[in-house]
């Protein structure tokens, strides 16, 4: 089977309810299986439910006080939920909210076990730490932690990680079993100088195999986002 995945970190600023309509374009058009996304407000998730009618929207939570960090979208009729839920990438992991005390806020890790017609697969979204490096490393580290306690085989992890495939990276995806689909030539996946390799990424068990992949790179982007949404078409094996 075929899946189309997508990641995009929307950019929480004083502009979001003006590009929440260029976003909700962008997703129907995909027309995304399941689509992970970043840095979602309170006020945009409200008009994405009125608005986004073939999907189900996963939420972290329903305060106006917080942002949906790690927000997942599924699209309705493809699949059975079996479970979703929310981890804390803290040292209380399984009490989504806390943060360690160099960590810039609180980060979460969202998963949704799917199954269809032929398989079942855990898709999990992530927003890793922007400044310390070594907050981003522990975060990995409770993230592989909690991949490697999941018994379902297929996964598939999205989000925006704020780095680039650097050498803990790669220790992480290897101690996970994962690969990354986005190469570096791949270009940026962020809107700045900072970065000129992804930092968005979307990673997989070696049972999963890219199919197609792009970033819808509009000339426009700057107005709907930071962020180029990614979007890639998988095949499990």
């Amino acid at each position: 089977m075929e899946y189309k995945i997508m990641t995009f970190n929307l950019k929480n600023d004083h502009h979001q309810l003006t590009r929440a309509k260029a976003i909700c374009h962008i997703i129907e058009h995909e027309d995304a299986d399941l689509i992970g996304t970043q840095e979602c407000s309170y006020q945009m998730v409200t008009y994405f439910q009125k608005h986004l009618k073939n999907y189900m929207i996963l939420q972290d939570s329903r305060s106006k006080e917080h942002e949906d960090d790690n927000l997942i979208l599924v699209h309705k009729g493809k699949f059975e939920i079996l479970g979703s839920g929310i981890y804390s990438l803290s040292s209380k992991e399984n009490i989504p909210g806390t943060k360690n005390l160099t960590s810039i806020q609180p980060r979460k890790l969202s998963f949704v076990k799917v199954k269809d017609q032929k398989r079942v697969f855990s898709f999990y979204n992530t927003h890793l730490d922007f400044l310390l490096t070594h907050c981003k490393k522990y975060q990995l580290q409770v993230i592989q932690k909690i991949l490697n306690q999941d018994t379902i085989k297929d996964k598939i992890l999205v989000g925006d990680f704020n780095t680039t495939t650097n050498k803990y990276f790669q220790k992480f995806m290897i101690r996970a079993g994962l690969y990354d689909i986005i190469p570096d030539d791949f270009g940026f996946s962020f809107n700045s100088r900072l970065f000129r390799k992804p930092i968005d990424h979307i990673l997989v068990n070696p049972n999963i195999i890219m199919k197609d992949l792009y970033k819808y790179n509009i000339s426009s982007n700057e107005k709907v986002s930071d962020h180029y949404p990614i979007l890639a078409k998988v095949k499990i094996n």
